[in-house]
């Protein structure tokens, strides 16, 4: 189902398992750009700039060069230390979990226990502080409601996000979503997925803090995740948690990133190995044209993590994002009030005779009846009896009934 035009074009199962309360979101850094904060490669940048660090603006320089040749001569230009060098190869490798530790390596050694510098950390922590939350961050917290784990339908719904980001935009955007103080857990502190209290928004590799007495604790070097995920486990015992028990949809990663990288082998091939994994998808946008040749390697990336990728093109250069963050709206707004929306989307994408309807429309018309309960079908059939609407719309609906109808062998069963 597209809910825009240019969106992603979500699979109607899937849409299935998110109203079941099946479907878990996985949030990564892009959910956080529209509040202007930064991806790996900018904050690494930025932590330079920060830092006055000489290696800013030879990375800087150098970093709109595709060819490696036309970087090595602005790198040359410069005497640049061997650390420092270093350092400038796994930036342009995009390594920059183990750039952080190079880094904090060269900037806040440890020195046999003696205190121990925090240059860096500070930056990072200046860089990602003070933002506000965006629309983005409240539409998935209300994607992220479902009934309580206990199955108890009478209480009231829950709502349970994870993320891998350190910010704490989604604490701001839950006390301005539900008027409340956010629920909130280090993965290493947080309930079992599928549990009765499994709720709130769960920080994968920790967060900063707003404790002025406390310390953020938080992933960010290859350091930090080598402890968690291969000497201690925590976190990729949680992820696989999560996937065994969970529908996971993450959004607002490339495959490229270093999350996404320790994520995934945290998981390995047990996806493909194990009826109980649930295989994630991941909402992405194509880094070519979808008819080129190249789009087929897009693909395979992400396949090759055992993950389904759901792709959408990127907007204009100024809003290359709006395609995505405009779906997840209208589809957070079918989730604000479910009967009203559905009856608006019918009622306006129908007005119009079928012939004369967008390919966009006869989907969402389309794919919209698929995913409605048997109950649900049959009060939007009465809807669109009283809207008295084409009759070109009538094969839709009556395609929808039919899959709605068991089959024959299901009955004998």
């Amino acid at each position: 189902m597209r809910f825009v035009p240019d969106g992603p074009d979500i699979p109607n199962q899937l849409i299935k398992e998110w109203r079941a309360g099946e479907v878990l979101f996985l949030a990564g850094a892009g959910v956080s750009a529209p509040s202007k904060l930064p991806l790996f490669e900018g904050l690494a940048l930025g932590v330079y700039e920060l830092l006055n660090d000489p290696l800013f603006k030879v990375l800087d320089d150098a970093k709109d060069f595709s060819q490696p040749a036309r970087r090595e001569k602005v790198r040359d230009a410069t005497n640049l230390s061997a650390d420092a060098r270093v350092e400038s190869d796994l930036f342009f490798e995009r390594q920059y979990d183990r750039l952080f530790s190079a880094l904090e390596k060269r900037i806040d050694p440890d020195l046999l226990g003696r205190p121990k510098t925090r240059k860096v950390r500070k930056a990072v922590e200046d860089i990602l502080s003070g933002k506000k939350h965006s629309p983005s961050h409240t539409d998935l917290l209300q994607l992220s409601q479902a009934p309580n784990s206990s199955g108890d339908r009478s209480k009231s719904l829950s709502c349970r996000i994870v993320t891998t980001n350190f910010d704490l935009l989604f604490e701001a955007a839950w006390r301005k979503q539900f008027g409340a103080d956010a629920i909130s857990f280090d993965a290493r502190m947080a309930p079992r997925p599928g549990a009765h209290n499994f709720e709130g928004i769960i920080h994968l590799h920790g967060s900063l803090t707003d404790n002025p007495n406390q310390l953020g604790n938080y992933v960010l070097s290859s350091r930090d995740f080598a402890r968690v995920y291969l000497r201690s486990g925590v976190i990729g015992n949680y992820v696989y948690d999560l996937i065994r028990r969970y529908r996971v949809v993450l959004i607002g990663y490339s495959a490229d990133d270093p999350p996404m990288r320790y994520l995934m082998d945290a998981i390995g091939e047990d996806a493909s190995l194990f009826d109980d994994m649930r295989k994630p998808f991941a909402i992405t946008d194509w880094s070519v044209a979808p008819d080129e040749p190249a789009a087929e390697i897009d693909e395979a990336v992400w396949r090759a993590k055992e993950i389904n990728p759901i792709f959408y093109k990127r907007g204009a250069d100024k809003t290359p994002y709006l395609p995505l963050w405009d779906s997840i709206h209208e589809w957070a707004n079918w989730s604000r009030d479910d009967t009203a929306w559905v009856e608006r989307q019918l009622e306006e994408n129908t007005r119009i005779k079928r012939a004369e309807a967008s390919p966009f429309q006869r989907g969402l018309v389309q794919d919209l009846l698929a995913v409605l309960s048997p109950d649900e079908l049959e009060k939007a059939v009465s809807f669109l009896s009283g809207k008295r609407v084409d009759f070109g719309w009538i094969e839709t609906v009556s395609a929808a009934i039919d899959a709605a109808k068991p089959s024959k062998e299901g009955t004998r069963r």
